[in-house]
């Protein structure tokens, strides 16, 4: 989507006000994508993604950046076309809603999680079943 929109601006849009959004998005994709990796990893890297609450705000930080650096070209003349400046000053706005709805539910209203049983977890004994049923050999 990014190299779209990067080159929709270059072409469309250019004097680098859009700049700022491509660059803040870029940097929050790769520490987002390090968490994915991290989490990717298995559950013994757990104890590694102390941080994900932080990266949801960092993420709330970015729109809210994003929707100030646009709204100020409503209150300063400049060339920049006003429906993109909507466009994209609405979709920041949208953003920071729903992250901020995901941030209130998730970290600010949850419980605390009940402390979790340390002993291990055995396997059922039990034969597994197959996936597909048995053919009979003529």
């Amino acid at each position: 989507m990014m190299p779209i929109c990067a080159w929709i601006g270059t072409k469309f849009l250019p004097g680098g006000q859009g700049t700022l959004l491509g660059v803040i998005n870029s940097f929050v994709h790769v520490v987002m994508y390090s968490y994915y990796l991290v989490a990717g990893l298995g559950p013994q890297y757990q104890k590694y993604l102390w941080w994900k609450k932080y990266l949801t705000l960092l993420q709330l930080v970015q729109f809210v950046v994003v929707f100030l650096h646009l709204v100020q070209l409503f209150f300063t003349p400049c060339n920049y076309p006003m429906p993109i400046v909507a466009l994209l000053s609405t979709n920041a706005l949208f953003f920071l809603y729903l992250f901020g709805r995901f941030y209130i539910r998730t970290y600010l209203m949850s419980k605390p999680a009940a402390p979790r049983d340390p002993s291990p977890r055995r396997m059922s004994s039990a034969p597994l079943q197959p996936l597909l049923p048995r053919r009979k050999h003529a």
